[in-house]
C-alpha cells in the first residue's frame, strides 16, 4: 500500500467524537480471615431475618415473600460493578444510596440459599471472589425514613386525628408488588 492518504479512507476531525474511556479495574483480593468475616456475614444475615420477623405486623410485603435489605461494599468498591454477585445470589438491586451501599430484594428461599452460602463462606472460603467484597448486611427498616415532622407529631400527647402524608414504597418493584403493599396499608 503506498504513503498517500486516499480520500474514501479518511475521517475529517469533525467528524470525529472524542469518548472518554473510564478504565475499570481488577478488583484486588481483600486481606480478610474467611471464617471471622464469614461469621460476621452470617450474624448480619440472622439480625436482618429477626428483624423482618419482629416487623412482620406492619410490613406491607409480608404477603409477597419478599425481604429488603441493605447491602454495603468496602470502601473503593462500587455497586455499579458488582452486578454478578447480585445475580448469583438471588439480590435485586433496587435502590442505591451511594456508591456502596444499595437497598436489594431477595425471596425467602433465595435468602435461605445466601445463608446456607455465607456460612460455607464461613467454614471453608468457598465464595471468597463475591463474599470477600460484601462489608455487612443490614436490616432495611422504612420506619428510619420517617420525617422528623411526622416523629414529633405520633410522639405528641395529643395526636392529630388525621395526617396527610406521603407514602414511598421501595423503587423498582414489580407493578404486582406496589399493588400489594398498597392495599395493605389501607
Amino acid at each position: 500500500m503506498s504513503d498517500e492518504q486516499k480520500s474514501h479512507f479518511w475521517i475529517p476531525d469533525e467528524e470525529v467524537q472524542r469518548v472518554n474511556k473510564t478504565l475499570r479495574a481488577m478488583p484486588t483480593k481483600r486481606n480478610v480471615s474467611f471464617s471471622e468475616h464469614g461469621s460476621k456475614l452470617s450474624h448480619s444475615l440472622q439480625v436482618i431475618k429477626q428483624t423482618l420477623e419482629a416487623a412482620a405486623p406492619d410490613n406491607s410485603l409480608a404477603d409477597s415473600d419478599l425481604l429488603v435489605f441493605n447491602i454495603e461494599l468496602p470502601h473503593g468498591e462500587k455497586i455499579q460493578d458488582k452486578q454478578s454477585l447480585f445475580d448469583s445470589n438471588g439480590m435485586k438491586v433496587r435502590a442505591v444510596k451511594n456508591v456502596r451501599s444499595a437497598i436489594v430484594t431477595s425471596t425467602s428461599s433465595q435468602f435461605q440459599t445466601l445463608r446456607n452460602r455465607v456460612d460455607a463462606y464461613t467454614r471453608n472460603g468457598s465464595g471468597r471472589t463475591y463474599f470477600d467484597f460484601i462489608e455487612d448486611f443490614k436490616p432495611y427498616i422504612g420506619s428510619e425514613k420517617n420525617s422528623s415532622e411526622l416523629r414529633k407529631l405520633t410522639a405528641s400527647a395529643q395526636v392529630p386525628v388525621t395526617l396527610d402524608i406521603q407514602l414511598m414504597l421501595i423503587p423498582n418493584l414489580e407493578n404486582h408488588l406496589y399493588h400489594s403493599a398498597l392495599t395493605q396499608t389501607n
